[in-house]
């Protein structure tokens, strides 16, 4: 099953279990996905699972740089609630 099957699928049941973490972490990288298909003129086609992976690499750098950027600012919540998104982007990349 490709990456964005996958990401589907869970959306689906996430919205089902009634997860608004998971709900809006997948919704987001749905978006991520759509965008850059839509940008390499691949809609009918797709995109690869390499340029998917890439692009999950591109979302969870930006949700730990937010983090970052919270944590200095004194937001423990806001640093939580993105290092929790981060988390649930890394269970659909491969292993480092």
């Amino acid at each position: 099953m490709s990456i964005k099957n996958q990401i589907d699928k869970d959306l689906k049941q996430a919205m089902l279990a009634g997860d608004k973490t998971l709900v809006t972490t997948l919704r987001g990288v749905k978006s991520a996905i759509l965008y850059a298909e839509v940008s390499d003129n691949a809609r009918d086609s797709g995109l690869t699972d390499d340029k998917i992976i890439t692009i999950l690499q591109k979302e969870a750098k930006k949700r730990q740089e937010s983090a970052d950027l919270y944590g200095k600012g004194g937001n423990l919540e806001k640093q939580e609630a993105e290092l929790a998104e981060k988390e649930i982007i890394n269970q659909y990349l491969p292993e480092q």
